[in-house]
């Protein structure tokens, strides 16, 4: 299933993960790389590349995912609570933003 985890328990996380919070990589092409368990809370993902990235086990709490292209993004277990997305934000077949706990935005 494309649906995330949602849940914010510390003990749903893994032990290790790369600390990118709060990153800005706006407008990046960083489609089809491998991002796994990595900690992109408050992230700036704006119109970014990510078609075919591998975000598994990875945060983006209250990340900024508006115009990001999320196209054929592995999302199991990746944490989008509040994470904001516009109408211009593409996602995975069948992948359900507010299901994910996301917000869209203007």
């Amino acid at each position: 299933s494309l649906t995330p985890s949602v849940h914010r328990s510390s003990s749903q996380h893994p032990t290790e993960l790369t600390n990118l919070r709060g990153a800005n990589i706006s407008e990046q092409r960083i489609s089809g790389m491998t991002l796994r368990h990595v900690d992109l809370t408050d992230g700036i993902l704006r119109d970014a590349d990510l078609h075919g990235a591998d975000l598994t086990g990875s945060i983006l709490w209250d990340a900024d995912l508006r115009g990001a292209d999320l196209r054929e993004a592995t999302l199991e277990r990746t944490f989008l609570n509040g994470a904001r997305y516009d109408v211009e934000t593409r996602f995975p077949h069948n992948f359900k933003p507010s299901a994910a706990g996301m917000r869209q935005s203007r």
